[in-house]
């Protein structure tokens, strides 16, 4: 009696299992059937705008949609969705209407078409035209300031100014927000007993409020020539100016010593001749009658400083 029982709950088993196998090929069976019929489906398409007029810009966080209907089996549909990829829409073609800007139906159909694969048809858009969120922007070009804290070494003197490239930069973006923005101010670059050229990349400063602008650049180039520098002292006369006609100016020196700072190289070529200093009569202090103050008419370019030894010189003023 137990062994028939137990032969019965056997053949139980394996009818359960066959039935079980059985349905499982069946249902199999059946989702290939529908899955090779046509069907219309609604599908969202992620896309990436392109060509944007110059004339308008983007929010940073567009992340366009466009609903369709499509028609497809259900393999091809199946497929698709696992692999899709972003559609590019070119916005050349973008129009104005009184609640922004849009693509037409019929562009937007013509640009999806030609990047489906040719197993799935576009039946149809599900919005009337598709809206862009552009706004309309203003251009202005706005000088770069530098943060700079530098120091030479010993004995060294920047040859020209500080190089910035770019030295102004373009921002785009709506015009009431363009009309509060002046300049544009780099990170602070601090550069120490420097003793040879330098050229360094620093960053811009996010400007303040700055949603909605684009900057052309994000950080400039710095840079600097640095040389060694001498001193070298000069003997060279007085001119005086402005003396009454029908006398001269007598001074006591006529000539002024100077010291000239400059690079090594640039005091080889300077001589005398490449200064020009003189007093003015017509400047005389009247608490300082026979006194007049020497100026400085003309240094050489390239140089570092120039420094008069002595700044005033006594005069007599004798008919000729």
């Amino acid at each position: 009696m137990k062994a028939t029982k137990d032969i019965k709950k056997l053949v139980d088993k394996r009818k359960f299992k066959v039935f079980s196998l059985f349905l499982l090929c069946s249902f199999f069976a059946w989702t290939i059937n529908k899955l090779s019929e046509a069907y219309e489906s609604s599908v969202s398409f992620n896309v990436a705008y392109t060509q944007l007029p110059d004339s308008l810009m983007l929010p940073p966080d567009a992340q366009p949609l466009i609903p369709a209907k499509v028609k497809a089996s259900g393999f091809k549909y199946l497929g698709y969705a696992m692999s899709a990829k972003e559609l590019q829409l070119n916005l050349s073609q973008l129009r104005e209407g009184r609640t922004g800007f849009y693509l037409t139906n019929a562009e937007v159909k013509r640009q999806i078409n030609q990047q489906l694969p040719s197993n799935i048809a576009l039946i149809d858009l599900l919005e009337e035209e598709h809206q862009v969120k552009a706004m309309l922007v203003d251009a202005k070009k706005v000088p770069v300031i530098l943060a700079l804290d530098l120091s030479l070494a010993h004995n060294f003197i920047m040859e020209e100014a500080v190089q910035l490239v770019p030295d102004s930069v373009l921002i785009k973006g709506p015009k009431v927000k363009l009309d509060k923005i002046h300049k544009v101010v780099t990170e602070k670059l601090e550069l120490h007993s420097v003793n040879q050229n330098f050229k360094r990349q620093v960053a811009l400063k996010p400007i303040e409020n700055g949603e909605n602008l684009e900057i052309a650049a994000t950080s400039v180039t710095v840079k600097g020539k640095v040389v060694r520098f001498s001193e070298k002292e000069f003997v060279v006369p007085i001119s005086p100016l402005h003396v009454p006609e029908g006398y001269q100016l007598k001074m006591f020196p006529n000539t002024v010593k100077l010291v000239c700072k400059a690079s090594v190289d640039k005091l080889k070529e300077i001589t005398e001749e490449d200064f020009e200093v003189f007093v003015d009569y017509n400047s005389k202090n009247e608490q300082e009658e026979q006194t007049l103050y020497i100026e400085l008419g003309k240094d050489p370019e390239g140089v570092y400083s120039v420094k008069l030894v002595q700044n005033k010189v006594e005069f007599v003023l004798e008919k000729e």
